[in-house]
């Protein structure tokens, strides 16, 4: 499954492909909003820079620190935007 995500994330961080949010709940408007998108590129950039990706445990709400995954970037790439 890794290389799937590897594959996938080169897609998102070469602005290949715009599906954020969607899959998980979002709208279609959420997933071309290209501010948003940026930043979580620019996260997911500085996560593999320092070799470590932000996850989530599950529903109670505390984040875990991990080694870099493409698993975890497209996680976190695919956020929904509640703002």
């Amino acid at each position: 499954m890794d290389d799937e995500d590897k594959a996938e994330l080169y897609n998102v961080l070469q602005d290949r492909h715009f599906k954020r949010g969607v899959g998980w709940g979002g709208s279609a408007d959420e997933a071309e909003r290209p501010d948003i998108n940026e930043f979580l590129k620019e996260i997911i950039q500085v996560c593999e820079k320092h070799g470590l990706s932000i996850s989530h445990e599950d529903c109670h709400g505390t984040f875990r620190i991990n080694r870099f995954n493409y698993s975890d970037a497209l996680w976190l790439y695919y956020a929904t935007d509640d703002r």
